[in-house]
């Protein structure tokens, strides 16, 4: 069996706050936190498409393994834990949803839990939420853009630590300074509590889409970077479907709880400082 280590060149990220000076990390930098690199399988027998995900995981601080067959994706996905497999549908031998099953029908395999995401280059609403209801993630239509993949990825990984969760360097280049941003997430932990406890009705009203819309502008100013990939993703379903699964809502509520959290710990970091000045 041959397959490749494509391992990226590797990085170390300080931990940023608000009022220290310490390196500020480019605005574009992805959220995963890359002093413990994601490792992702790739399943894929195209040469164009899988050097694609392999370049753009890797942008995002992941090391990557490509296999080509099913079978040299099903046997590393036995032999070792991934964080996240991204695996195509159809390939010379079998596709990502025989391979899901075999993981899920092995308990024994080491990424017998691991999320999955399904790519494919044909792919219709209708077999979207299929591919969801049968246990991955998300089902991604092939071309991909960069911000649809990295959306998916983001809101398909299990809880992130609090630095993960938000980028600080980012929200003051957006809001100008530490204490704007400090203002600006004070108003944005009242908004994420009220949004939690009003979620459900607004679903059901039909109202969640255009507060996700408002969403996205918040996150930016406050920096909240997974939440902004989670509310992109979900916004996008929302847009192309009548509903959307309970598990994507549930993504979801995880991410913004996760962030409500990261926000209120941030917040109360700070409170000794200025307490002392």
């Amino acid at each position: 069996m041959k397959w490749f280590d494509l391992n990226p060149v590797g990085a170390h990220c300080a931990k940023h706050c608000l009022n220290a000076r310490e390196t500020a990390m480019p605005n574009d930098r992805s959220p995963i936190d890359n002093r413990h690199p994601t490792h992702v399988l790739v399943a894929e027998d195209d040469g164009p498409s899988g050097q694609f995900f392999t370049t753009a995981l890797q942008d995002m601080h992941c090391r990557i393994d490509l296999a080509t067959t099913g079978q040299q994706a099903l046997e590393l996905a036995r032999s070792t834990h991934y964080d996240l497999l991204l695996l195509d549908c159809h390939m010379p031998d079998f596709g990502a949803v025989r391979i899901l099953s075999a993981l899920h029908e092995d308990p024994a395999a080491a990424s017998h839990a691991s999320p999955a995401i399904a790519t494919s280059a044909e792919l219709d609403p209708v077999e979207q939420s299929h591919f969801q209801q049968i246990g991955f993630a998300d089902a991604l239509l092939k071309p991909v853009s960069l911000e649809a993949l990295k959306e998916s990825v983001m809101a398909s990984l299990p809880s992130m630590p609090s630095e993960s969760v938000l980028d600080d360097a980012a929200a003051i280049a957006n809001s100008g300074s530490a204490a704007s941003v400090a203002a600006l997430r004070e108003l944005f932990i009242r908004e994420l509590s009220r949004l939690l406890c009003e979620l459900d009705h607004q679903a059901q009203n039909g109202t969640l889409s255009e507060t996700l819309h408002r969403l996205l502008a918040s996150c930016g100013f406050c920096g909240a970077s997974a939440l902004a990939a989670a509310t992109a993703k979900l916004k996008r379903r929302l847009d192309t479907h009548a509903s959307v699964a309970s598990a994507d809502m549930q993504q979801f509520r995880d991410t913004l709880s996760t962030t409500l959290d990261a926000l209120t710990q941030a917040r109360n970091a700070q409170e000794p400082e200025h307490s002392g000045s």
